[in-house]
Protein backbone atom coordinates (compact mmCIF):
# COMPACT_ATOMS: atom_id res chain seq x y z
CA UNK A 1 0.00 0.00 0.00
CA UNK A 2 2.84 2.41 0.83
CA UNK A 3 4.27 1.90 -2.66
CA UNK A 4 0.91 2.82 -4.19
CA UNK A 5 0.55 5.91 -1.98
CA UNK A 6 4.06 7.09 -2.82
CA UNK A 7 3.53 6.76 -6.56
CA UNK A 8 0.16 8.53 -6.34
CA UNK A 9 1.92 11.43 -4.59
CA UNK A 10 4.53 11.57 -7.37
CA UNK A 11 1.76 11.53 -9.99
CA UNK A 12 0.06 14.48 -8.27
CA UNK A 13 3.39 16.36 -8.20
CA UNK A 14 3.80 15.66 -11.92
CA UNK A 15 0.38 17.20 -12.57
CA UNK A 16 1.33 20.31 -10.57
CA UNK A 17 4.63 20.66 -12.45
CA UNK A 18 2.76 20.43 -15.76
CA UNK A 19 0.04 22.91 -14.83
CA UNK A 20 2.36 25.52 -13.34
CA UNK A 21 5.31 25.13 -15.71
CA UNK A 22 6.46 28.62 -16.77
CA UNK A 23 7.12 29.88 -20.28
CA UNK A 24 10.75 29.33 -21.20
CA UNK A 25 13.52 27.41 -19.47
CA UNK A 26 13.03 27.26 -15.70
CA UNK A 27 15.65 25.79 -13.42
CA UNK A 28 13.13 25.25 -10.63
CA UNK A 29 10.88 23.21 -12.93
CA UNK A 30 13.64 21.24 -14.67
CA UNK A 31 15.54 20.42 -11.48
CA UNK A 32 12.34 19.69 -9.58
CA UNK A 33 11.06 17.32 -12.27
CA UNK A 34 14.38 15.44 -12.48
CA UNK A 35 14.61 15.22 -8.68
CA UNK A 36 11.10 13.73 -8.50
CA UNK A 37 11.93 11.37 -11.35
CA UNK A 38 14.94 9.95 -9.50
CA UNK A 39 13.19 9.96 -6.12
CA UNK A 40 10.25 7.98 -7.54
CA UNK A 41 12.56 5.35 -9.01
CA UNK A 42 14.62 5.06 -5.82
CA UNK A 43 11.35 4.65 -3.88
CA UNK A 44 10.14 1.97 -6.28
CA UNK A 45 13.32 -0.12 -6.40
CA UNK A 46 14.02 0.12 -2.66
CA UNK A 47 10.44 -0.78 -1.76
CA UNK A 48 10.35 -3.65 -4.22
CA UNK A 49 13.59 -4.97 -2.78
CA UNK A 50 14.42 -6.75 -6.04
CA UNK A 51 17.57 -8.84 -6.04
CA UNK A 52 17.55 -8.75 -9.85
CA UNK A 53 17.88 -5.03 -10.51
CA UNK A 54 18.83 -5.48 -14.19
CA UNK A 55 15.20 -5.70 -15.30
CA UNK A 56 13.00 -3.90 -17.83
CA UNK A 57 11.98 -1.24 -15.31
CA UNK A 58 15.60 -0.31 -14.59
CA UNK A 59 16.67 -0.21 -18.24
CA UNK A 60 13.58 1.81 -19.15
CA UNK A 61 14.33 4.25 -16.32
CA UNK A 62 17.86 4.85 -17.68
CA UNK A 63 16.68 5.17 -21.30
CA UNK A 64 13.80 7.50 -20.38
CA UNK A 65 16.18 9.80 -18.51
CA UNK A 66 18.57 10.20 -21.42
CA UNK A 67 15.79 10.63 -23.99
CA UNK A 68 13.70 13.18 -22.09
CA UNK A 69 15.75 14.85 -19.35
CA UNK A 70 19.45 14.85 -20.31
CA UNK A 71 19.08 17.60 -22.94
CA UNK A 72 17.15 20.19 -20.87
CA UNK A 73 19.25 19.39 -17.80
CA UNK A 74 22.79 19.37 -19.25
CA UNK A 75 22.92 20.50 -22.88
CA UNK A 76 20.32 23.22 -23.43
CA UNK A 77 22.61 26.10 -22.42
CA UNK A 78 25.68 24.66 -24.11
CA UNK A 79 26.68 25.26 -27.70
CA UNK A 80 26.56 21.54 -28.48
CA UNK A 81 25.48 20.32 -31.90
CA UNK A 82 22.66 17.78 -31.88
CA UNK A 83 21.14 17.22 -35.29
CA UNK A 84 17.62 16.56 -33.98
CA UNK A 85 17.51 19.69 -31.80
CA UNK A 86 18.78 21.87 -34.64
CA UNK A 87 15.44 21.36 -36.39
CA UNK A 88 13.39 24.51 -35.63
CA UNK A 89 11.25 24.11 -32.50
CA UNK A 90 9.63 26.37 -29.92
CA UNK A 91 12.21 26.77 -27.16
CA UNK A 92 9.79 28.42 -24.78
CA UNK A 93 7.90 25.14 -24.18
CA UNK A 94 10.96 23.27 -22.88
CA UNK A 95 9.92 23.43 -19.21
CA UNK A 96 6.35 22.32 -19.86
CA UNK A 97 7.47 19.62 -22.31
CA UNK A 98 9.87 18.26 -19.69
CA UNK A 99 7.09 18.29 -17.09
CA UNK A 100 4.75 16.46 -19.50
CA UNK A 101 7.43 13.83 -20.07
CA UNK A 102 7.58 13.23 -16.34
CA UNK A 103 3.78 13.22 -16.14
CA UNK A 104 3.71 10.34 -18.60
CA UNK A 105 6.36 8.47 -16.64
CA UNK A 106 4.58 8.97 -13.29
CA UNK A 107 1.38 7.45 -14.64
CA UNK A 108 3.39 4.68 -16.33
CA UNK A 109 4.61 3.75 -12.83
CA UNK A 110 1.01 3.59 -11.60
CA UNK A 111 0.10 1.40 -14.55
CA UNK A 112 3.13 -0.79 -13.85
CA UNK A 113 1.97 -1.38 -10.28
CA UNK A 114 -1.53 -2.20 -11.50
CA UNK A 115 -0.27 -4.73 -14.05
CA UNK A 116 2.07 -6.36 -11.55
CA UNK A 117 -0.74 -6.75 -9.03
CA UNK A 118 -3.09 -8.19 -11.64
CA UNK A 119 -0.48 -10.66 -12.86
CA UNK A 120 0.31 -11.72 -9.32
CA UNK A 121 -3.38 -12.35 -8.61
CA UNK A 122 -4.15 -14.24 -11.82
CA UNK A 123 -1.02 -16.35 -12.36
CA UNK A 124 0.09 -19.27 -10.22
CA UNK A 125 3.73 -19.98 -9.49
CA UNK A 126 3.53 -23.25 -11.43
CA UNK A 127 2.40 -21.55 -14.64
CA UNK A 128 5.20 -18.99 -14.35
CA UNK A 129 7.78 -21.75 -13.97
CA UNK A 130 6.41 -23.58 -17.00
CA UNK A 131 6.52 -20.37 -19.05
CA UNK A 132 10.15 -19.67 -18.12
CA UNK A 133 11.18 -23.22 -18.90
CA UNK A 134 9.49 -23.20 -22.32
CA UNK A 135 10.98 -19.78 -23.13
CA UNK A 136 14.48 -21.11 -22.48
CA UNK A 137 14.15 -24.02 -24.85
CA UNK A 138 16.45 -23.65 -27.83
CA UNK A 139 18.06 -26.57 -29.60
CA UNK A 140 21.80 -26.70 -30.17
CA UNK A 141 21.29 -27.18 -33.92
CA UNK A 142 19.25 -23.98 -34.16
CA UNK A 143 21.97 -22.09 -32.34
CA UNK A 144 24.65 -23.50 -34.63
CA UNK A 145 22.68 -22.30 -37.64
CA UNK A 146 22.45 -18.76 -36.19
CA UNK A 147 26.14 -18.79 -35.27
CA UNK A 148 27.15 -19.94 -38.76
CA UNK A 149 25.01 -17.20 -40.33
CA UNK A 150 26.67 -14.59 -38.11
CA UNK A 151 30.19 -15.71 -39.08
CA UNK A 152 29.38 -15.99 -42.80
CA UNK A 153 27.65 -12.61 -43.02
CA UNK A 154 30.41 -10.95 -41.00
CA UNK A 155 33.02 -12.42 -43.31
CA UNK A 156 31.14 -11.26 -46.40
CA UNK A 157 30.75 -7.80 -44.83
CA UNK A 158 34.53 -7.54 -44.44
CA UNK A 159 35.34 -9.05 -47.85
CA UNK A 160 32.99 -6.68 -49.70
CA UNK A 161 34.66 -3.64 -48.13
CA UNK A 162 32.41 -2.86 -45.18
CA UNK A 163 35.15 -2.91 -42.55
CA UNK A 164 37.41 -0.63 -44.58
CA UNK A 165 34.52 1.72 -45.38
CA UNK A 166 33.61 2.02 -41.69
CA UNK A 167 37.22 2.74 -40.76
CA UNK A 168 37.29 5.45 -43.40
CA UNK A 169 34.14 7.06 -41.98
CA UNK A 170 35.52 7.24 -38.45
CA UNK A 171 38.85 8.50 -39.76
CA UNK A 172 37.00 11.43 -41.33
CA UNK A 173 37.38 10.41 -44.95
CA UNK A 174 34.06 8.71 -45.66
CA UNK A 175 30.33 9.14 -45.27
CA UNK A 176 27.74 7.08 -43.44
CA UNK A 177 25.40 7.81 -46.34
CA UNK A 178 27.43 5.69 -48.74
CA UNK A 179 25.72 2.38 -49.55
CA UNK A 180 27.31 -0.68 -51.08
CA UNK A 181 26.69 -4.40 -51.19
CA UNK A 182 28.39 -4.60 -47.79
CA UNK A 183 25.47 -2.65 -46.33
CA UNK A 184 23.11 -5.59 -46.94
CA UNK A 185 25.55 -8.05 -45.38
CA UNK A 186 25.86 -5.68 -42.40
CA UNK A 187 22.09 -5.83 -41.83
CA UNK A 188 22.04 -9.63 -42.05
CA UNK A 189 25.06 -9.93 -39.76
CA UNK A 190 23.49 -7.60 -37.19
CA UNK A 191 20.27 -9.64 -37.04
CA UNK A 192 22.18 -12.93 -36.69
CA UNK A 193 24.57 -11.47 -34.09
CA UNK A 194 21.73 -10.20 -31.91
CA UNK A 195 20.01 -13.59 -32.02
CA UNK A 196 23.27 -15.38 -31.13
CA UNK A 197 23.74 -13.05 -28.15
CA UNK A 198 20.16 -13.71 -27.00
CA UNK A 199 20.52 -17.49 -26.98
CA UNK A 200 24.20 -18.02 -26.11
CA UNK A 201 23.66 -18.25 -22.34
CA UNK A 202 20.88 -20.80 -22.81
CA UNK A 203 23.41 -23.33 -24.03
CA UNK A 204 24.96 -25.85 -21.63
CA UNK A 205 27.83 -24.28 -19.71
CA UNK A 206 30.42 -26.58 -21.29
CA UNK A 207 29.47 -25.41 -24.79
CA UNK A 208 28.88 -21.69 -24.40
CA UNK A 209 32.38 -20.35 -23.68
CA UNK A 210 33.95 -21.00 -27.09
CA UNK A 211 31.06 -19.25 -28.84
CA UNK A 212 31.21 -16.41 -26.34
CA UNK A 213 34.92 -15.93 -27.05
CA UNK A 214 34.22 -15.71 -30.80
CA UNK A 215 31.44 -13.17 -30.21
CA UNK A 216 33.76 -11.02 -28.07
CA UNK A 217 36.40 -11.14 -30.82
CA UNK A 218 33.82 -10.00 -33.37
CA UNK A 219 32.84 -7.13 -31.08
CA UNK A 220 36.50 -6.12 -30.74
CA UNK A 221 36.93 -6.08 -34.52
CA UNK A 222 33.86 -3.85 -34.86
CA UNK A 223 35.13 -1.47 -32.18
CA UNK A 224 38.51 -1.26 -33.91
CA UNK A 225 36.84 0.66 -36.75
CA UNK A 226 35.57 3.34 -34.33
CA UNK A 227 31.95 2.22 -34.66
CA UNK A 228 30.26 1.31 -31.39
CA UNK A 229 26.50 0.95 -31.95
CA UNK A 230 26.34 -2.75 -32.91
CA UNK A 231 29.06 -3.78 -30.44
CA UNK A 232 27.39 -1.98 -27.53
CA UNK A 233 24.02 -3.45 -28.48
CA UNK A 234 25.55 -6.93 -28.49
CA UNK A 235 27.20 -6.21 -25.14
CA UNK A 236 23.89 -5.08 -23.63
CA UNK A 237 22.14 -8.25 -24.83
CA UNK A 238 24.94 -10.37 -23.36
CA UNK A 239 24.72 -8.55 -20.04
CA UNK A 240 20.96 -9.12 -19.82
CA UNK A 241 21.40 -12.76 -20.90
CA UNK A 242 24.00 -13.35 -18.19
CA UNK A 243 21.74 -11.68 -15.64
CA UNK A 244 18.70 -13.80 -16.57
CA UNK A 245 20.37 -17.16 -17.18
CA UNK A 246 23.61 -17.30 -15.17
CA UNK A 247 23.60 -14.96 -12.16
CA UNK A 248 21.75 -11.73 -11.36
CA UNK A 249 23.99 -8.67 -11.17
CA UNK A 250 24.35 -6.79 -7.91
CA UNK A 251 23.64 -3.06 -7.77
CA UNK A 252 27.32 -2.04 -7.68
CA UNK A 253 28.01 -4.28 -10.67
CA UNK A 254 25.21 -2.65 -12.67
CA UNK A 255 26.55 0.84 -11.83
CA UNK A 256 30.05 -0.26 -12.84
CA UNK A 257 28.75 -1.55 -16.18
CA UNK A 258 26.94 1.74 -16.79
CA UNK A 259 30.13 3.73 -16.15
CA UNK A 260 32.13 1.46 -18.45
CA UNK A 261 29.51 1.87 -21.17
CA UNK A 262 29.59 5.65 -20.81
CA UNK A 263 33.40 5.71 -21.06
CA UNK A 264 33.26 3.48 -24.13
CA UNK A 265 30.60 5.75 -25.63
CA UNK A 266 32.80 8.86 -25.31
CA UNK A 267 36.04 7.17 -26.33
CA UNK A 268 34.51 6.06 -29.65
CA UNK A 269 32.25 9.03 -30.25
CA UNK A 270 31.83 10.15 -33.85
CA UNK A 271 30.80 13.78 -34.36
CA UNK A 272 27.37 13.86 -35.95
CA UNK A 273 28.54 16.23 -38.67
CA UNK A 274 31.83 14.52 -39.58
CA UNK A 275 30.60 13.52 -43.04
CA UNK A 276 29.25 16.92 -43.93
CA UNK A 277 31.09 20.07 -42.80
CA UNK A 278 28.16 22.28 -43.77
CA UNK A 279 25.46 20.20 -42.08
CA UNK A 280 25.60 22.18 -38.82
CA UNK A 281 25.14 25.49 -40.62
CA UNK A 282 22.33 24.00 -42.72
CA UNK A 283 20.30 22.86 -39.72
CA UNK A 284 20.90 26.11 -37.83
CA UNK A 285 19.30 28.13 -40.63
Amino acid sequence: MALWIGNIVFALLAILFTVFAPWGWSGATIYGVVACFFAQNVWYFLWEGRKNILCFEFLFFIAYFFVNFAYPLFYYHQDTFFLFYCIPWEHNVISRATAIAYLGYAFYMLGLLSVRKRNADSSSQESKTDTVQSAKEVTYHHFLLLFACMIVFFGLYIITGGWQAMKSVYAGGGSLREVGIYSYFHVLFTIAAYLVCIFIFRLPRSRRWLYLLVVLCVMAIILSTGSRSVALSMALILVVGWNNNVRPFRLWEVLLLLMMGELLHHDHQLPTHVHSPDSQNFWRK
